[in-house]
């Protein structure tokens, strides 16, 4: 083994200035190699597996949090969507109900300016008595859940004949407006009696 070494140390003192130089060179490229290949080369083969991982995991955090941020924004507009149908449902419900109250308003009023008009009609006629006046009611009932609305009176007078045809003649001229239902007259009473139903004009929207 010593006479190696000294075989191998007597070539190199036996070495050009060159010749060393280029063999220190060839040794340290060789070296170089070594080391690149046992040490540099797997860390940065493990470098780029790692990188690789990152870039996945990052890919597929993108990916689920594009996921969610959809399913998260279908489910905001599905719940505004039913949020505006249910605001629409109340509105109507509220306009309806508006209606129906501005109706039976509007129909109080107007069966309390018919009644008032029937009443100042009939003391113009000494001979013609006012013997009832009531509230007019649908002929057909109304629907479940839906209140009847007046519509009219029923007015009996009595009196002679003519004078009932010339106070119902005054009626019309007081009432252009108004609508006529049935009219019945006997004259099996005393004195002869006469009901007309008379349906109020609408003075209002």
């Amino acid at each position: 083994m010593n006479r190696s070494w000294n075989e191998l140390a007597a070539r190199v003192n036996a070495m050009t200035l060159r010749e060393r130089f280029l063999l220190f060179a060839a040794l340290m490229t060789i070296l170089a190699a070594i080391t690149n290949e046992v040490f540099v080369a797997p860390l940065a083969k493990l470098q780029r597996q790692h990188a690789a991982q990152i870039e996945k995991s990052s890919a597929a955090i993108e990916i689920q949090r594009s996921r969610m941020e959809h399913d998260l924004a279908q489910r905001r507009r599905g719940r505004v969507a039913e949020l505006e149908a249910e605001i629409a449902r109340v509105n109507d419900e509220t306009q309806a109900l508006e209606r129906e109250i501005a109706s039976l308003s509007a129909g109080a009023s107007d069966l309390a300016a018919l009644r008032a008009t029937l009443t100042r009609v009939v003391r113009g006629f000494d001979k013609v008595a006012l013997l009832r006046i009531a509230t007019a009611e649908p002929a057909t009932a109304p629907a479940p859940g839906v209140s009847a609305t007046p519509f009219g009176l029923d007015i009996t007078l009595g009196g002679g004949y003519l004078d009932l045809m010339d106070c119902l003649a005054a009626f019309e001229s007081a009432l252009p407006q108004a609508r006529w239902g049935s009219i019945r007259f006997t004259a099996e009473t005393t004195p002869p009696q006469l009901t007309v139903r008379i349906v109020a004009p609408r003075v209002g929207p």
